[in-house]
């Protein structure tokens, strides 16, 4: 069979030869666009299921890098309460609708609690991926796998 037979025998293969490619390219814009959108600086406020806390600032740079400098509040037992001021580094990229993202790096004050916060931000490995829900003008909105939502607030430098 030939390509002259193929378009021209009534059979409908040569639609699909069109839409296959066009979808490939949608898929790879819609996340060309999101990689796009996402870089900026945000007001990130996060409430762990263990009471802990963490508010501060993320920077997600064009060239894959991101750093968030943030007040850590930890309580290890109630009652006991730590405060840490941290700032980690890593990469960030997406895929599809995902952001992933790795630490690479973590400093705090006082130092004696940067090797737990280590453990805790899991660094060096690359951390669950996130399903962006928006990101926009004003905010990213972040899905983790159990469904919970995160919403980054964009502020201007």
């Amino acid at each position: 069979m030939n390509l002259k037979s193929v378009l021209f025998s009534g059979k409908s293969y040569f639609p699909i030869l069109l839409i296959l490619p066009l979808a490939i390219i949608n898929s790879c814009s819609d996340s060309r666009s999101l990689k796009d959108k996402v870089p900026g600086w945000y007001e990130a406020s996060l409430v762990y299921e263990n009471g802990d806390s963490l508010v501060g600032k993320v920077t997600y740079y064009k060239n894959g890098q991101n750093k968030l400098e943030a007040n850590y509040i930890h309580f290890p037992r109630p009652g006991v309460r730590f405060s840490a001021n941290v700032v980690v580094q890593g990469k960030w990229e997406v895929n599809e609708d995902k952001l992933s993202e790795t630490v690479e790096s973590v400093a705090a004050t006082p130092a004696n609690l940067r090797e737990a916060l280590e453990v805790a931000m899991q660094k060096g490995k690359k951390l669950p991926a996130n399903r962006i829900v928006e990101v926009n003008e004003q905010h990213m909105v972040l899905e983790n796998l159990e469904g919970i939502k995160t919403e980054y607030i964009r502020i201007k430098k």
